[in-house]
């Protein structure tokens, strides 16, 4: 009986021991390294990016899993397009921890699949022109212009001198104080200027630039960091160095212009400046008072001719008896005689009766002897 029970009882420990040991089994993979097997892999996850133009009309697909573990496995990564209802796939290039494929169409949608060891296959859509990864910047130069106390930074892109993202990048630059925290500026120019007021005076800077694709059809991530620049700070600004001086000699010209123009304006002032400011206008009171006033002196406004006895005044017909009298004394002369005939033969013609016009010659003699035969 105490047999029995000794044999039933190893035996028990023996039946536990198998079932341990098919545990631990079960547990390891095929490998014997401690992990988990394909069949217990559910969809692995792996992060993609294009970069285009890497030579001329070529493109590249890169491809990496999204754990590191995976990375050193014998799984297979694959690429796959539609054309015409036909599936085509091309089997990415490991290497180390990444898959690569060199592609000319960026246009067709593709479908990158993961085939495990096991023959399965874990498929994901894409679209190149929405994960385009660019090339870093290079070349990157910080010039100090004294004059307006800035620093020009400038850099290139490969993508400058070609195809498809010449003009379609947007670009980040970052530069921090020593072991400071970094300040960043993003631009789509191919160079900034930093302000010398805004960085510490005597300092060193450390400076990068990276790129992405701005949106305009193409979009992506970051590129890598370009190759860190650093650059000093001067000591002083330019500008506060003279700035003494030009400020005393602001002041002494702005004082020497202020003198210039106010004795002009005292100069001129009465001649020509007021008068073009203010115009002297005439007063009409005064006006109407020079012509409505009295005259000083009494004039004779009467027309009684009584007034007018200091006057000489002829008669019209006693002046005209005059000027014939005179004519008739005077000496004749050829030229005169016949003058004083036509102002005789004018006087008798207004004397006469009408239609007994005759000659002044002829009447002279007949007049005189009348009048003596009558005395």
């Amino acid at each position: 009986m105490l047999r029995m029970t000794r044999t039933s009882a190893a035996f028990s420990i023996l039946l536990f021991l198998l079932h341990t040991a098919s545990g631990e089994s079960c547990c390891t993979s095929a490998d014997g390294d401690g992990t988990f097997g394909d069949d217990e892999l559910d969809n692995p996850e792996i992060d993609c990016f294009s970069q285009l133009e890497i030579v001329s009309s070529l493109h590249a697909l890169i491809c990496s899993f999204s754990e590191p573990s995976l990375n050193n496995t014998n799984f297979q990564i694959v690429s796959c397009i539609s054309e015409e209802r036909i599936e085509k796939c091309s089997q990415m290039k490991k290497q180390e921890s990444t898959y690569s494929l060199e592609f000319s169409q960026i246009l067709l949608p593709r479908r990158v699949c993961v085939i495990l060891e096991s023959k399965r296959k874990y498929c994901s859509s894409l679209k190149v022109i929405s994960i385009v990864k660019p090339e870093k910047p290079f070349n990157v130069t910080i010039t100090f212009q004294e004059a307006a106390n800035e620093y020009l930074v400038q850099y290139k892109t490969p993508h400058s001198t070609k195809r498809y993202l010449s003009g379609k990048l947007i670009h980040q630059i970052s530069y921090r104080w020593q072991k400071g925290s970094w300040s960043t500026i993003e631009s789509q120019y191919l160079q900034i200027k930093l302000l010398g007021r805004n960085l510490e005076m005597g300092a060193v800077y450390e400076l990068k630039v990276r790129s992405k694709p701005n949106g305009n059809f193409f979009n992506g991530t970051w590129s890598d960091w370009s190759t860190s620049e650093f650059f000093t700070t001067e000591m002083k600004p330019p500008l506060e160095k003279n700035s003494d001086m030009i400020m005393v000699t602001l002041c002494t010209v702005g004082f020497i212009f202020s003198v210039i123009v106010i004795v002009l304006i005292l100069t001129f002032w009465k001649n020509r400046i007021k008068p073009l400011v203010w115009p002297n206008l005439p007063d009409h009171k005064k006006t109407l008072e020079q012509l409505c006033k009295k005259p000083k002196n009494q004039f004779d406004t009467s027309f009684n001719p009584e007034s007018f006895g200091y006057v000489h005044i002829h008669k019209v017909d006693n002046i005209q008896a005059k000027t014939e009298t005179e004519c008739f004394l005077q000496p004749s002369t050829p030229p005169e005689a016949d003058v004083s005939e036509k102002v005789k033969s004018g006087s008798e013609l207004k004397s006469s009766p009408i239609g007994t016009v005759e000659n002044p010659r002829a009447q002279q003699p007949s007049s005189g002897s009348g009048e003596s035969g009558s005395k």
